[in-house]
């Protein structure tokens, strides 16, 4: 009789007695290396290591009051940047905490509309996203409509842009004040002109253009060297 069969008459289990190797399943380690191979590498919570890798992380976007409050009406948001819808770029602009401060000086310092910064929990996100590279940096994107189930807080931003004017409008304005300006020299060197005529008399005109000339010269001076200044 052999060993397997005196164990089976016996009913005794060669594994459970050590008599062969135990069949061990996949390690947490294993599990994770096969989910980061098939799934990428999702965001980290902060302060954890690379094992610890979790789906959920707040992303924030800057939107228009008036169209994040169509969109909670619509059930959807799709504006990717400012003037650019998620048809137009594929995907929606976000930042994470540390970046949407910067995002809203380069690009938002000088919209006058209210503004409002989307808190997003990507958990609750029924569109994918990923952070992409640019530049330097990586910066998360939502490929497809934002729910508005997944913004947590919709924080008012205080508007910092001032009126701007543009280069024709601050064009004519210079132009309009150093003419008169210049205007105003020239009425001083005519009156100046006159009042050396009524004492020389008109023989003396040589002498009333001389001073015609000192006066609009001084004035001249004394007048356009605080706009230079300006």
């Amino acid at each position: 009789m052999t060993v397997s069969q005196a164990d089976e008459s016996s009913g005794a289990d060669p594994r459970a007695e050590g008599q062969l190797p135990q069949q061990q399943g996949p390690t947490r380690r294993g599990l994770r290396r096969v989910a980061a191979a098939c799934c990428g590498n999702w965001p980290l919570r902060p302060g954890r290591g690379a094992d610890e890798r979790i789906s959920a992380v707040l992303i924030f976007h800057i939107a228009e009051r008036s169209r994040w409050e169509a969109a909670k009406q619509a059930g959807a948001y799709a504006w990717s940047t400012l003037d650019k819808t998620l048809d137009d770029e594929g995907f929606l602009h976000a930042s994470r905490e540390d970046q949407w401060e910067a995002v809203r000086e380069r690009y938002y310092a000088d919209v006058r509309q209210p503004l409002v910064l989307l808190v997003i929990d990507t958990d609750k996100l029924t569109s994918p996203w990923r952070e992409d590279p640019v530049g330097d940096d990586s910066y998360p994107h939502i490929y497809g409509p934002l729910n508005p189930a997944a913004v947590v807080e919709a924080r008012p931003l205080t508007s910092t842009a001032e009126p701007s004017a543009s280069f024709f409008r601050l064009f004519l304005g210079e132009a309009a004040y150093r003419m008169g300006w210049a205007l105003l020299s020239m009425v001083a060197a005519v009156v100046v002109h006159a009042v050396v005529r009524s004492q020389t008399g008109d023989g003396q005109a040589f002498v009333a253009a001389l001073a015609t000339l000192f006066a609009g010269a001084v004035l001249a001076t004394v007048l356009y060297r605080p706009i230079m200044r300006r």
